[in-house]
C-alpha cells in the first residue's frame, strides 16, 4: 500500500502531464486548422486572379463568359462567380446567373469593394454547403468593373481536420499514458526509500536499533539513506555503550551492597 505522500506527489505529476498534453494538443490542433484554412484561402486567391483574367477576355460576351466560367469551374473543381460593380451575377459555374440574388451585400464582396479583396466562410443556401469565399475587385485601371469570386466547400477540409484532430488526440493519449507510467516508476522510486526510512525510524524508536535501509542509488535519496544508516549505527553504538556502562555501574553497585557488613541486632532488654 502506498503512502499519502506517494499519491500526493503522483497526483501532482498527473495533473501537470495532463495539462501539458491538453495544452499542446489544443495549440497544435489550432495551428493545423489555421494553416489549412490559410492554404485554402491562398488557393482561392490564385483561382480568383485566374478568373479575373478569363473575365477580361470575355467582357463583351456574357454568354461566352458563362461558358468559360462553367468549364473552368468544372476543371479546377471550384465554384466561380463573376459580378458587376453593383453586385449583379453575370456568370456562375454552379448556377444559372439569372436565378441568383444580387451579391452586393455578401461579406467578401463588401470587403473586396473596400480593400480590393475579401474572404468569408459561411453556409451557402445556393449549394447547401459550408463554403469559403474569396472575392477580388475586378478593375480596368482605376475603373471598377465588378467582382470575381472563387469558392470551395469546406467539407473535405473539415473531414481532413477531423482526421488530424483524431491523430493528435490518439498521440496525446499515448504520450500521456507513457508519461503516467514513467511517472509512476519515478514517483515510486522516490517515495519507496522515504517510506522505508520512515518504517526504519519507527522501528528504531521502538528499540530495534539494528534496523537499516537499502542504499542502492547514488542520488540525493541514496545519500540520505546512507546518512540515515550512519545515524542509526552511531545511535546503536551509543545505546550499546550506555547500556554497557549502565551494566557496569549496576555491577559495581551490586558488589558494594553485597560487601557491606550486616549490623548486629540490638539486645533484648527485659
Amino acid at each position: 500500500m502506498q503512502s499519502r505522500f506517494f499519491w500526493r506527489l503522483y497526483s501532482s505529476y498527473v495533473a501537470i502531464v495532463v495539462l501539458a498534453v491538453v495544452t499542446a494538443g489544443v495549440l497544435v490542433g489550432r495551428r493545423i486548422t489555421n494553416d489549412s484554412l490559410d492554404e485554402v484561402e491562398e488557393s482561392l486567391r490564385v483561382r480568383a486572379v485566374l478568373l479575373g483574367e478569363v473575365a477580361n477576355q470575355s467582357l463583351q460576351d456574357t454568354d461566352s463568359m458563362q461558358t468559360l466560367v462553367t468549364s473552368l469551374g468544372a476543371s479546377i473543381r471550384t465554384r466561380l462567380t463573376v459580378m458587376t460593380a453593383d453586385g449583379t451575377v453575370i456568370a456562375d459555374s454552379d448556377r444559372d446567373p439569372s436565378t441568383m440574388d444580387n451579391h452586393a451585400t455578401r461579406p467578401e464582396v463588401l470587403a473586396a469593394a473596400a480593400e480590393g479583396s475579401g474572404t468569408s466562410t459561411r453556409f451557402s443556401r445556393t449549394v447547401a454547403r459550408r463554403m469559403m469565399y474569396h472575392a477580388l475587385a475586378w478593375r480596368d485601371g482605376e475603373t471598377l468593373l465588378g467582382f470575381v469570386r472563387s469558392a470551395l466547400p469546406l467539407t473535405a477540409i473539415e473531414e481532413r481536420l477531423a482526421d488530424l484532430r483524431w491523430v493528435i488526440v490518439s498521440a496525446g493519449l499515448m504520450a500521456t499514458l507513457a508519461a503516467l507510467l514513467l511517472g509512476l516508476v519515478v514517483t515510486r522510486r522516490v517515495t519507496a526509500p522515504l517510506l522505508s526510512m520512515t518504517d526504519a525510524a519507527e522501528a528504531i524508536a521502538g528499540g530495534m536499533y539494528s534496523e537499516r535501509v537499502e542504499t542502492g542509488a547514488r542520488d540525493e535519496i541514496g545519500k540520505l539513506s546512507s546518512a540515515f544508516n550512519k545515524m542509526a549505527s552511531e545511535l546503536e553504538r551509543r545505546i550499546a555503550a550506555v547500556t554497557e556502562d549502565r551494566g557496569r555501574l549496576l555491577a559495581v553497585l551490586s558488589g558494594k551492597l553485597n560487601a557491606s557488613p550486616i549490623c548486629p541486632a540490638a539486645p533484648d532488654v527485659t
